[in-house]
């Protein structure tokens, strides 16, 4: 057996749709979170790609449907998402559009559960552009340091969607941050943070799946070190969680028990003494790590976190009576500053909004095993201190992710009643 089929031997779901249309679908599901921001015929190029491909997987979702297929694991996983989209639907009054959107989105989100979209080819193409990414940043970061030359990716601004996100971006995109003045390079992202976005859950897949290999953990360093090289500030923290994951479950025989005991070994404080002695060092000495590290903690108005979280959380307490239970749509265009999905969510759909959206996600960490578990923590995590946790396209992107952990816990639960009524019938 090959390296490439143990990495994705355990992502299964949808692995019996074969063929062109299939592999383009899978394509395009690794591609929204990217071209959402880029200019299509209807919305954005993300949707519009979307659009183009929904009718046939929406057939077979209907297909699958009429036939009783659909898992019964993947089906009460995604209630949550459903849920939420018709509640949004209603709850601030009637939009003819608004339905049209949640029911597409709706059939989307029921179509990936139902097992219509070839999540072994998603993987691989997702693997692909965050590899590509990777090289585009470590390219940038060459021609800017040994040549004296930033590679120029503005030919994008002609495609983006809003000129505001350009104007916002545009560090990124040209690879000066003019905040903390270093460089900040992110490939064809429109930023650092979207790079770390994207390529998480497949350094937590890589990573952490049972059956790793060699080559799965050289992909997984590779993309790490993509990640640490756009200096984004939760990227690097996650990629350390990760990895400190890594260490202390690879040889897992003991359970939590041997992960504990590892955790207290004299070997680990010293491991951790040296990580934050090298750390230390770097942050006094090389300002790009400085000035990465000074973008989370520091106490000023300019750093990571700071409008997302602190002037959120300060918003938040003037919210008051039917607000809190159900949001308010209007209440966004007062604000001039980033909000994070948690905050987001908040402030337009209320607690409501925020018992379905984190309903789906929390009960990852309660069904999931492996990666998809971590996979899920770091998601309720960091959905605090960012936006797209709660958007629509990287909520299909992480759901493919999840919906083959629901699948699989399906198809063990049903081996092990078929494995009891054979021995009782013994």
């Amino acid at each position: 057996m090959n390296n490439r089929v143990r990495i994705e031997s355990v992502i299964s779901y949808g692995i019996w749709n074969k063929g062109l249309f299939n592999k383009l679908s899978a394509l395009v599901f690794a591609l929204v979170p990217i071209l959402q921001h880029y200019i299509g015929v209807i919305q954005n190029a993300g949707f519009t790609l979307l659009l183009l491909i929904s009718p046939i997987i929406i057939l077979k979702f209907f297909k699958v449907l009429l036939k009783g297929g659909i898992d019964k694991e993947c089906l009460i996983a995604i209630l949550p998402l459903v849920l939420f989209e018709f509640y949004t639907s209603l709850v601030h009054g009637f939009s003819a559009s608004r339905l049209f959107y949640v029911f597409f989105v709706v059939l989307l989100f029921l179509s990936i559960a139902s097992g219509c979209v070839n999540i072994s080819y998603f993987f691989k193409y997702a693997i692909i552009i965050g590899c590509f990414a990777t090289i585009t940043v470590i390219i940038q970061y060459f021609t800017h340091y040994i040549i004296g030359r930033n590679i120029d990716l503005k030919f994008l601004e002609y495609l983006v969607k809003d000129d505001t996100i350009w104007d916002r971006n545009a560090e990124a995109i040209e690879g000066l941050d003019f905040s903390s003045y270093f460089y900040r390079p992110s490939g064809f992202f429109l930023e650092p943070s979207h790079f770390f976005l994207y390529t998480f859950p497949l350094i937590g897949m890589l990573l952490l799946s049972p059956n790793r290999d060699r080559k799965s953990k050289r992909v997984a360093l590779f993309l790490s070190f993509g990640v640490v090289l756009t200096t984004s500030g939760m990227g690097i923290g996650c990629v350390v969680f990760f990895w400190a994951v890594y260490y202390l479950l690879k040889n897992d025989t003991q359970g939590a028990k041997g992960v504990l005991s590892r955790v207290l070994s004299v070997r680990t404080l010293f491991v951790l003494l040296a990580i934050a002695a090298v750390v230390f060092v770097a942050y006094l000495s090389v300002p790009f790590i400085h000035s990465s590290i000074d973008r989370i903690f520091t106490n000023d108005n300019h750093n990571a976190i700071d409008g997302r979280v602190r002037l959120a959380r300060s918003f938040a307490q003037t919210i008051s009576g039917r607000a809190v239970i159900f949001g308010t749509p209007g209440i966004t265009s007062d604000i001039d500053f980033n909000l994070s999905g948690f905050f987001a969510t908040y402030f337009k759909w209320g607690i409501v909004g925020l018992f379905f959206t984190y309903w789906f996600y929390i009960q990852g960490l309660f069904k999931l095993k492996g990666s998809l578990f971590w996979i899920s923590l770091v998601i309720v995590v960091i959905s605090y201190f960012t936006a797209h946790t709660h958007g629509t396209f990287y909520m299909l992107y992480y759901l493919l992710f999840l919906m083959n952990g629901y699948y699989e816990r399906g198809r063990e639960r049903y081996q092990v009643r078929h494995l009891n009524k054979q021995i009782i019938a013994v």
